[in-house]
This record gives structure tokens, sequence and C-alpha cells, in this order.
């Protein structure tokens, strides 16, 4: 920095994400080194650096989400590892920031359809559903509790609506019942307070 120029390494890293990303297809993350190496580096910039992803520009932010939202889906532990480590980095960066008066992710949680539905409820929803749908480890549930806290309370109204969408599909009365009350519990009676401290 002879010329006197400030290099901001956290800008070169996301450049460098931006340019890598497009580049990274879904057959190059069937290395599983390589797809566990590049969500490692994805969810180590969004813990470290949450204020930087939120001020990336439109496309390159949807494409760390894409990203986000394409691990959550995998069957290899490491990857959706990161992948939650992630969103709970940026849920708790968007929830803290709401919480200090800030826009936090602001434009970047524009409604996608009438229902008010956006990028957290989304993954809230990602989320819910693989926990209760498919068959997962108790680690990816305890990884989960982390990235579903600050998402359930950045967007209640979107936690609440997803439930009850998730109960409509049951088709058995009792199970439903069920799960409706352990929903209500989850967000009323179970001493839930304003922080993303478990």
């Amino acid at each position: 920095a002879e010329s006197g120029c400030q290099l901001d390494v956290t800008q070169v890293v996301f450049m460098g994400l931006h340019l890598v990303i497009p580049l990274i297809s879904q057959e190059l993350l069937k290395f599983p080194k390589l797809c566990r190496q590049y969500f490692r580096l994805v969810a180590m910039l969004l813990e470290v650096h949450p204020e930087q992803v939120a001020k990336l520009a439109p496309e390159p932010f949807r494409q760390v989400m894409a990203t986000l939202d394409f691990g959550l889906t995998q069957p290899d532990a490491e990857v959706s590892a990161a992948g939650l480590e992630g969103m709970a980095a940026i849920s708790r960066f968007h929830f803290n920031a709401l919480k200090a008066g800030k826009a936090g992710l602001g434009a970047h949680l524009a409604p996608t359809d009438s229902a008010g539905s956006n990028l957290l409820t989304h993954f809230l929803e990602v989320v819910l559903k693989r926990l209760l749908f498919e068959e997962c480890k108790r680690d990816f549930a305890e990884q989960a509790a982390d990235a579903l806290l600050p998402m359930i309370l950045c967007e209640p109204a979107g936690y609440s609506r997803i439930g009850h969408s998730l109960l409509a599909g049951q088709a058995e009365e009792a199970g439903r019942g069920r799960v409706a009350e352990a929903l209500t519990t989850l967000m009323s009676a179970n001493g839930l307070t304003q922080s993303c401290d478990r």
C-alpha cells in the first residue's frame, strides 16, 4: 500500500467469492472435499463478516443465499452443518441489527409472494421441513436450533404461517393436534425471550 490505497481484505474475498460462485457447478460439488471446503468458506464469511454480506449488491447476495439453500438440503453432514452455521450467522446479524434499530438485511428481505414470504421465511421453512419430514441426525437438530431461533424471532408471523401450512398437510388429526401444540408451546410457554442466546 505504498500508493496510499488501503486494501480491504474482506472486499477482496467477497469479490473473489462473487467470481467463484458461478463457476462452482453441481457437478463440481459432487467432489466431497471440494464441496466441504467451499461450504466452510461460505459459512466462515457469513459468521465473521455478516455486515459485509448484507451490503452486497442483490445478485451477489442472491448467489450466496442460493449456495446456502443448496447446502441446507445436502445429505453430507459437514455440508449441511456449514449451511446451518451460515444461516445462523446471517439470521443473528439481522436480529441484532433490528434490535439496535438498524436495517439488518434490509432490501434483501423484500417479500417474494403475496403471503409476505421472504428470504428468512424461506430458510425457516426449509429447515423445519428437513427436521420434521426427513431423516436427520441429532447433530443436525442441535445445529438447526442455532439457525431457527433468530429466524423465528425475526419472523414470528412467518413461523406461524409455515406451522399452519405444515399442519394442513398432515392427514392424521391426532398428529396434527400434537404438532400444533408443540409449535405453540415452543413460541409461548417455553420461556422464549427476545434474545438469540440459548
